[in-house]
Parts: structure tokens; sequence; C-alpha cells
């Protein structure tokens, strides 16, 4: 993503943040700032949160912007499977004990290499992260 994208995302999100957590986004730092970010920068954004905002707000609003950032991404890139991916990795850590790795290794082999295209381009476009 590049940094004039960062800013639109962000000016878009603006409504829903005061809304859902009660916060002002107010800009971004880091490496998105400086204009040096690359595939594997995080967002690093500068919020204020409102007089009536509570620990509810404080501790959503990670889990509120990182799915914001992700519906766009998965937006641009349909050709992924996301759901399910998201599907094997909540099977597997929430039933450790019980993973078939039989099915797993046939998974890697069979269902991964597909994958490689559209995660590839993700990644070479930089915008993993949003």
């Amino acid at each position: 993503m590049t940094k004039q994208r960062l800013v639109e995302v962000l000016v878009n999100l603006q409504s829903e943040a005061r809304d859902r957590c009660k916060t002002e986004l107010k800009g971004f730092f880091g490496s998105y700032a400086r204009g040096d970010q690359g595939t594997g920068s995080n967002v690093n954004a500068l919020v204020e949160f409102g007089r009536d905002a509570d620990l509810f707000d404080f501790v959503g609003l990670p889990d509120f912007l990182e799915e914001r950032f992700t519906d766009r991404v998965k937006e641009e890139y349909k050709s992924a499977p996301w759901k399910e991916m998201a599907g094997i990795r909540d099977r597997l850590i929430r039933l450790y004990f019980w993973v078939d790795y039989y099915v797993v290794w046939k998974t890697i082999k069979n269902r991964l290499p597909a994958l490689k295209a559209p995660l590839m381009e993700v990644f070479a476009k930089g915008t993993f992260n949003g």
C-alpha cells in the first residue's frame, strides 16, 4: 500500500472508528510516514480516544483496524480462498491434539501450490497489511 492510499483508507475509516471505538484516527507514523515501508511493514496509527471511551474501546480498536484492512485486501484479491485458509488455521489452533497430520500433509502437497500465485501477488504489491 502506498502512503497516499493509507491516507485514503484512514480518512474513510474515520467515521466508523469514531462510532465504534470512540476514537479519532489522527495519522500514522513509522515506515509508512517515512515512505520506506516494505511488504512486511505494519501500519502504526496515531489515535486519540474520546473521554467516553472505555476498556472495550481500547481493546477493540486493534481488532477493528485489522478487520477493516484485511477486508480491503480480501476484496482486492478475490482469487485467494480466504475463508478456507482461515478455517484450516482455526481447526489447527483449536484442535491441536486431534489434528490428522496426513490430512495436513495432503493439503500442503495438493492445495498449497495453487495458493502461491495469488499470495505472491499480494506480497509483491506490498498490500499485505491493507
